[in-house]
Formats: C-alpha cells, structure tokens, sequence
C-alpha cells in the first residue's frame, strides 16, 4: 500500500513533536533533584545528562520547523542553523580554553600554598591538625566576581585540604580542618583543657572518608591564615569568646616564630 506524501508529513512531524516533548521532560526531570536538594548553583558537572534531553528537543525543534517551512525558506533556514552551530561552537570551544586556563591557574596556588604551610611547619607530629583560620579566595580574575568564586580554593573543604597536604607533604597522617568549622559559631562543648574535638574527613563523604568527632590535643593543631597573596601567617593563639561569659585564650604550643616568617597572630573563635 502506498501512503500520500502529507500523511508521511504528518507522521513525521508526530514523530519530532514526540522527541520534542521527550527531550524537554529529560532536561527538566534531570534538573529537578539537584534544583530541589541543592541551596547554591547547580554546579556544571550537574547538567550533563540533562542538556542530552535539551540538545535532542533542539534538533526536534529544528526538525519541525524544517519540515513547514516552504523549500525557498527551507535552504536559509538550514545555512543560518549550520552558521549558528559554528558560531556556538566556537564560542564553548573559546570558553573551555578559559574554564581549562582558570583551573590550572587554580591548582598552581593551591600548591604554591601547600609548599608555604610545609615550610612554615616541616615536620609536624602524627595526627597533626592544621587548621586554616582563614583563606584568600585568590581566584583567578577575569573581572566576573560570580564567575570567578566558582573556582574554589583546595583549603574551602577539608577532604581537598588534606588531600592537597598529604601530597605535599607525601604522608598520610596529617589532616586539614577548614575555617568553617568555627566561622558561624562552634559549640562551646567542643573545647577544653586538653584539646579540641572535631570531626575529620581523609576523603570524600560518599568514599566513607568521613570520621567520628574524636579529641585532638592542642599539642597537635597547627593554625595558620592564608593572605590574598598568597603568604601563610602563623596562628599562636585562639581566643574563644562567648556571650556573657569572659574570654579564654589558648595557646597553641606547636607554633612557633620563625626567623624570616610572618609574627604569629591571633584568630577568634566564636562560640555557641
């Protein structure tokens, strides 16, 4: 049996408006996990699949279209779509050469850093803590604020943290505890006389790299602050103050002043 050329047409356009619908509910339902759970951004490595379904509505789109427009109007339309395409291919191409350059900008002070804390602290003890009070964003500047904090220092998270000085540091036995541990308020209860008890991470969360709290003695912290320079300045002493109760300064007996090195400072603490 033979089939006129519009019912093909019809079924054709049935077809695309399937892939269409298909396309658009893939790029939505992929999005909404991390749009629902997620407080910040959705990060990139988040869209991934998602832009699979938005590229095949796309191509649905375009197909559609395509197929009602008359044959004069057909052949602009197919040289202005492949114009478009080289033109946004090569803008993302121009784009992952800056994404690519900002990283690797990234990396090199992340371990221009981690040579900094190693020889402010050569040799520090089994099980030792360094604590970065502080941390420069330092990100490389392409003049987009937004864009540019994307690009988080090592020293933001503390798996990456320890990761970066373990390597550094070619030992597995140092941790890194990042300042927000303390930035927004620590429960007074995790202070005392003997030490401080925290949770440490050795890897990612979901690599089970999280570890219970457990108590690390003062003898074991090392406190430093990074500048936007880049210059790691030693942390002496932890002044831990609390509402209507009088502050209490600890001393960190690991940190020392070193000839040619920054005098060592003070970090509060503010407890809840």
């Amino acid at each position: 049996a033979c089939t006129s050329p519009a019912r093909d047409g019809a079924a054709s356009l049935r077809r695309d408006a399937v892939l269409f619908t298909t396309g658009i509910a893939w790029f939505l339902l992929g999005l909404v996990p991390f749009i629902v759970v997620q407080t910040g951004p959705v990060e990139a490595r988040h869209v991934y699949l998602p832009m699979i379904g938005g590229l095949l509505s796309v191509f649905a789109l375009f197909r559609m279209m395509g197929r009602v427009l008359p044959s004069g109007v057909r052949s602009i339309f197919t040289r202005a779509c492949t114009l478009l395409a080289i033109v946004c291919a090569g803008a993302m191409a121009i784009s992952l050469v800056g994404i690519q350059t900002t990283l690797r900008e990234r990396y090199q002070f992340d371990m221009a850093e981690a040579r900094a804390i190693a020889e402010l602290y050569p040799d520090p003890e089994p099980g030792t803590v360094v604590l970065i009070a502080r941390a420069a964003w330092r990100e490389a500047d392409t003049g987009r604020r937004y864009y540019d904090m994307r690009f988080w220092s090592a020293w933001q998270m503390d798996h990456i943290a320890t990761a970066v000085l373990r390597h550094e540091y070619a030992r597995d036995d140092i941790f890194a505890k990042n300042r927000f541990a303390i930035a927004f308020g620590a429960p007074a209860s995790q202070f005392g006389d003997e030490g401080w008890t925290i949770d440490l991470s050795k890897g990612p969360a979901w690599d089970g790299g999280k570890l219970a709290p457990a108590l690390v003695t003062w003898d074991r912290i090392l406190a430093l602050r990074i500048d936007q320079d880049g210059n790691v300045i030693p942390i002496r002493q932890l002044v831990l103050k609390q509402q209507g109760q009088p502050d209490r300064t600890i001393e960190l007996p690991s940190v020392h002043a070193r000839e040619g090195q920054r005098s060592p400072e003070t970090f509060e603490v503010r407890l809840r």
